[in-house]
């Protein structure tokens, strides 16, 4: 109904979460008897739960609530030193809050793209963008991080459409945007 939650962007093998059936493109609504707003808010609340303790999990899959029980792993200082994600990033124009995808979510021909978090109403919600979906091209550059993301969204011209080639599902498709006008101080 509302855009709230975290998304699961990837699941690492023989993790915790992958035990726990947690998949990637799940939304992680509840943890451990606690709502999930927002990606940010989920962190904090699986640091706070004791290494071996199973708690339940609610997250929609597919439109449906679905309940787990996840036991919680430790995280091993070696694995956290290496961890070092780019940061999501949001794009004002568009509306779309993005994060990286990781090589391990490329897709057959390598393509890496990012990872739609959040769609503000605005252009790209009214172009049928939505969470889950891989952004991997924007008007023709590839997106391999949000680096790119963010430089060749800066870049498009108000009033122009942008061309996004994206990833969901099995397939692939092309979305134009319009990227809005300019808002000038009146």
């Amino acid at each position: 109904e509302k855009p709230t939650g975290a998304l699961v962007a990837a699941v690492t093998p023989n993790s915790p979460a992958d035990a726990g059936n947690i998949q990637s493109g799940d939304i992680i609504v509840r943890f451990n008897g606690k709502p999930v707003e927002t990606s940010a808010q989920l962190p904090p609340l699986v640091g706070d739960t004791p290494a071996g303790a199973e708690v339940p999990v609610e997250v929609l899959r597919e439109g449906k609530r679905i309940r787990l029980r996840v036991t919680v792993g430790e995280l091993n200082d070696e694995r956290v030193a290496q961890h070092s994600p780019q940061q999501p990033a949001t794009d004002d124009k568009l509306g779309l809050q993005v994060a990286p995808v990781t090589s391990a979510d490329a897709d057959a021909e390598g393509a890496r793209g990012v990872q739609v978090l959040a769609v503000r109403p605005g252009p790209a919600a009214s172009a049928g963008l939505r969470p889950g979906d891989v952004l991997v091209e924007l008007n023709g550059a590839a997106l391999n991080g949000v680096e790119d993301f963010r430089r060749v969204a800066a870049e498009l011209p108000p009033g122009s459409f942008a061309r996004i080639l994206v990833r969901r599902d099995q397939g692939r498709m092309f979305i134009a945007v319009r990227v809005p006008e300019d808002q000038g101080v009146g």
